[in-house]
């Protein structure tokens, strides 16, 4: 993984944000990985820059690649991601009760 990526820029990039990754470990592992990134804007692209791991957790990698983790390691997975998600929008300020 390298530490920026690109894409188009788009004016409603918030500034902080959640990248994941996997990575093969041994024993039959994969890693998944949820480190925080930061916008680094350059004319008409957005590069992110790694800024620190957040967390990460290693699962089964065959449950993974046959889509067959169990309802609590999916749950685990999408409520660590909105947490640091929503701590972030509230950090810059964006995540007040109806707030679209």
């Amino acid at each position: 993984m390298s530490s920026q990526e690109t894409r188009p820029f788009v004016p409603e990039t918030p500034e902080l944000g959640v990248i994941a990754s996997l990575k093969g470990m041994p024993g039959g592992l994969v890693r998944l990985t949820f480190d925080d990134v930061q916008l680094q804007p350059a004319l008409d692209t957005v590069a992110w820059r790694y800024v620190s791991l957040y967390t990460h957790t290693d699962l089964d990698a065959k449950a993974l690649l046959n889509m067959s983790l169990s309802q609590e390691e999916l749950a685990l997975i999408g409520q660590n991601l909105l947490i640091r998600l929503v701590a972030q929008a509230e950090s810059r300020g964006d995540a007040s009760p109806g707030s679209t």
